[in-house]
C-alpha cells in the first residue's frame, strides 16, 4: 500500500529538511563553481535545475507521502532567502518554493506517484522556477527583469527540459540503485 495517504512523521519531516538543505548547498557549490569557471553570471542555473530536481525526486520517493515535496521545497526556500539561489534574495522565496512544492504534490497525487508523474514534476518545476524568478524580479522592480524578459519563454522551456532530465535521472538512480540499500530501507517510511 502506498504511503501517500498517511501523515508525515517526525522522521519524515527531518528527512525533508535534510533534502531541502542538500538541494540548496549542492546548488550553491555547483553554481558558484560553474560561474567561477565560465565567468558568466547565471550560467550555473540550468545545470542546477538538473541537480536540484535529481535530489528532490530521490527525496520525494524516499518520503512517499503527500506533503513531503511541500515541506522539502519550503525548507529550501526558507534557507535560500539570503542567497541568489532561486532568484533575488528575499522572503518571497519561501512562498515561491511552497508553490513549486504544492504543484509537485498535485501532479504526484493526480498521477498516483507514477514515474511519469515524477518526470512531469521535473518538467513543470523547471518551468516554474524560471518563471517565478522572472516574476520576482518584475514585481520587486529589481534589475535584470528587462534582460530576462525577451528570453523568458525559451529559458523556461530549456529549464523545463533540464528539470525533466533531472527527474528521469533521479527516478532511475533511486529505482535501480538506492531503493534496496539497507540505509534507504531504514529511512523509508513504514
Amino acid at each position: 500500500m502506498s504511503n501517500q495517504g498517511r501523515k508525515l512523521s517526525v522522521k519524515d519531516l527531518a528527512i525533508c529538511g535534510v533534502f531541502g538543505a542538500l538541494i540548496l548547498v549542492v546548488g550553491f557549490v555547483l553554481g558558484s563553481a560553474i560561474i567561477m569557471a565560465t565567468g558568466i553570471p547565471a550560467t550555473g542555473s540550468l545545470l542546477n535545475v538538473i541537480v536540484a530536481v535529481f535530489i528532490a525526486i530521490i527525496g520525494f520517493k524516499l518520503v512517499d507521502k503527500f506533503g513531503a515535496a511541500i515541506v522539502m521545497l519550503t525548507v529550501e526556500g526558507a534557507i535560500s532567502v539570503p542567497t541568489v539561489i532561486n532568484g533575488p534574495p528575499g522572503i518571497h522565496k519561501i512562498l515561491l518554493l511552497f508553490v513549486v512544492g504544492l504543484s509537485a504534490e498535485i501532479i504526484l497525487l493526480l498521477t498516483k506517484r507514477s514515474n511519469k508523474g515524477y518526470y512531469a514534476v521535473g518538467l513543470i518545476s523547471g518551468i516554474e522556477i524560471v518563471t517565478f524568478i522572472y516574476l520576482s524580479l518584475a514585481l520587486l522592480g529589481l534589475p535584470g527583469e528587462e534582460t530576462l524578459r525577451p528570453i523568458i519563454i525559451p529559458l523556461a522551456a530549456v529549464s523545463g527540459v533540464m528539470g525533466a532530465i533531472g527527474a528521469y535521472l533521479g527516478v532511475r538512480v533511486y529505482d535501480s540503485k538506492l531503493q534496496h540499500l539497507s540505509v534507504v530501507q531504514s529511512l523509508k517510511s513504514q
